[in-house]
C-alpha cells in the first residue's frame, strides 16, 4: 500500500481507487495515525511556506546550490506543495476529530432548566428538568441523543442518565465491543444498551399519567417500548431482554390484570396456551382451552415450585401441569410446546 501522504494526494486529485480509500479511511480512523499526520502537516507547511519566499533569497554561489541540492527531496515542488495543502486539511480534519472526541453535552432543541438555570451548561451529574411543553432533546458526548418529554427529569451523566420522572426517548449510537454500555437507572429498574431507539416512561401504579410526578417512595411501573435494536432490562432481581417492536411495563399487577377466571376455581390438571410475559418466578400465560369460556383469557401462573423450569420468553407455546391454590395457579411442571412430551394428569 501507498503511504499516507500519497494516498491523501491521490485522494485531492480524485485518483484514487477503491482498495486505497478504504486503505486512507482505515489510517484516519486510527487515533495514532491522525497524530502522525498532523505532525506531517506541521512539518510540511513549513517546507511549503519556505518555498514561498525561496524567490525572494538572495542569491548563494554555485557550489552552494549544487551542495544543497543534493540534500533535496527527489520529488518536484509541487508535491511537496500539495501535499501541504492536503495535509492542512487533514490537520484541520483530526483538529475536528479531536474537538468531538471532548464535546460535551448540547440542547439542540427546546428549553430544560439545568441545576436550576434555563439551558444552562450541563455537566456529569447536572440535574435537567423539560420546561415547556414540548419535549427538549439533548446531545451527548458521543453523538447519542435523549429526547425528554415535558416535566421529564433526570441526572445526566457521560453514559446514561437516571430518570426521575416523566419519559425519555433515546438514540443510542452503537459502542465498540469492550466499551462501556449506555443505562438508564430509575427507582423501578436499570436498561442497558449498546446501541438502539428506545423509550422509558415512569408511571405511578395503578394510573396512566405522563412524568410530572414525583416518583420518590411511590410504587411506580417502568414502560419500556424498543423501536430498534434490542435492550436488557433489570428489575426485580432478575434480568428481561426486549426486542424491535416489544415493550413491556415492569412494576404491573399482573395478579390484578390477569385474575384466575371462575372455570379455573379448584382447577388441578393441564392448561396450555402462549405465553405473554416472564417474570421471577411466575408468566402470564394467554390459555387455548376446548373449555367454554376460557379460549384467550390470561392467567398468571406460578412457577418458583418447579424443577428444571425452561427458559421461557414472549410467545412461547407451553403446557403446564398446575394446580389452583388461593386463586393462583402454581405449576409443578411446565413444558414448551416444540416437545412432544405434554404433562400428563387429571383433566
Amino acid at each position: 500500500m501507498k503511504p499516507l501522504d500519497e494516498l491523501l494526494i491521490a485522494w485531492r486529485d480524485g485518483s484514487i481507487g477503491p482498495d486505497e480509500l478504504k486503505e486512507l479511511e482505515r489510517l484516519l480512523a486510527e487515533p495514532g495515525s491522525r497524530e502522525r499526520l498532523f505532525e506531517e502537516f506541521l512539518v510540511t507547511a513549513t517546507i511549503a511556506e519556505a518555498l514561498k519566499v525561496d524567490t525572494k533569497a538572495p542569491q548563494v554561489p554555485r557550489a552552494s546550490q549544487r551542495k544543497k541540492s543534493a540534500r533535496l527531496p527527489s520529488r518536484p515542488w509541487g508535491y511537496w506543495a500539495a501535499a501541504a495543502v492536503v495535509l492542512l486539511a487533514a490537520g484541520a480534519v483530526y483538529l475536528y476529530a479531536t474537538a468531538q472526541t471532548t464535546r460535551g453535552f448540547e440542547i439542540v432543541a427546546g428549553a430544560a432548566l439545568v441545576d436550576q438555570k434555563k439551558n444552562g451548561p450541563i455537566g456529569e451529574k447536572s440535574v435537567v428538568v423539560c420546561e415547556g411543553n414540548t419535549s427538549v432533546t439533548i446531545r451527548f458526548p458521543d453523538g447519542s441523543t435523549m429526547d425528554l418529554a415535558p416535566s421529564g427529569s433526570t441526572v445526566m451523566h457521560r453514559r446514561g442518565v437516571e430518570l426521575s420522572a416523566g419519559k425519555a426517548s433515546f438514540q443510542v449510537q452503537k459502542v465498540k465491543p469492550g466499551d462501556e454500555a449506555f443505562f438508564v437507572h430509575t427507582a423501578a429498574g436499570s436498561v442497558t444498551v449498546v446501541g438502539t431507539e428506545f423509550s422509558v416512561e415512569l408511571q405511578p401504579k395503578g394510573q396512566s399519567t405522563k412524568g410530572g410526578t414525583d416518583m420518590k417512595g411511590a410504587a411506580i411501573i417502568m414502560a419500556v417500548t424498543v423501536l430498534t435494536g434490542t435492550v436488557s432490562v433489570e428489575f426485580d432481581g432478575s434480568h428481561y431482554a426486549l426486542s424491535m417492536g416489544q415493550s413491556r411495563a415492569f412494576g404491573e399487577d399482573k395478579e390484578t390484570t390477569a385474575a384466575l377466571p371462575e372455570g379455573l376455581k379448584g382447577f388441578k390438571g393441564t392448561v396450555n396456551g402462549q405465553v405473554v410475559s416472564v417474570d421471577k418466578d411466575s408468566f402470564v400465560l394467554k390459555m387455548t382451552s376446548t373449555k367454554a369460556g376460557l379460549n384467550e383469557k390470561e392467567v398468571v401462573v406460578v412457577t418458583k415450585d418447579v424443577k428444571d423450569m425452561p427458559e421461557l420468553q414472549a410467545k412461547d407455546s407451553v403446557y403446564a401441569m398446575v394446580s389452583e391454590v388461593e386463586g393462583k395457579l402454581v405449576a409443578t411442571k411446565v413444558i414448551k410446546a416444540k416437545s412432544t412430551k405434554q404433562p400428563t394428569g387429571d383433566r
